[in-house]
């Protein structure tokens, strides 16, 4: 993942006044994967975005654009592409995002 998804969590929780271990605790992760989100070393995976959402004062869909975005920025950064490419890829990932959301949770 990259840096700038991992300072805008960063960003988001001190402006709450949370430490890392309170927000972990909140959203039911160690503390240890929380702080690898905020390193740029991960991602938080679909099933806990509501809660880091709502713990962060942000929506969702903020929250996910943040995530596509950086996916977006590492895939670019790893691989050179044309305009057109990455316009795929940009609708790709919002077309993979709108599926998770429609997905039956449960």
């Amino acid at each position: 993942m990259g840096q700038a998804l991992g300072e805008e969590l960063k960003r988001l929780r001190r402006a709450k006044g949370l430490s890392v271990r309170v927000l972990a605790q909140r959203i039911g992760v160690p503390h240890t994967t929380y702080a690898n989100y905020e390193r740029g070393l991960a991602a938080p995976p679909v099933e806990l975005r509501d809660g880091l959402s709502s713990a962060l004062g942000v929506s969702r869909e903020r929250l996910d654009d943040l995530i596509e975005d950086d996916q977006y920025e590492v895939f670019l950064r790893a691989r050179p592409l044309s305009e057109e490419g990455k316009a795929a890829v940009r609708d790709f990932l919002r077309l993979v995002r709108q599926r998770e959301k429609d997905r039956p949770q449960g």
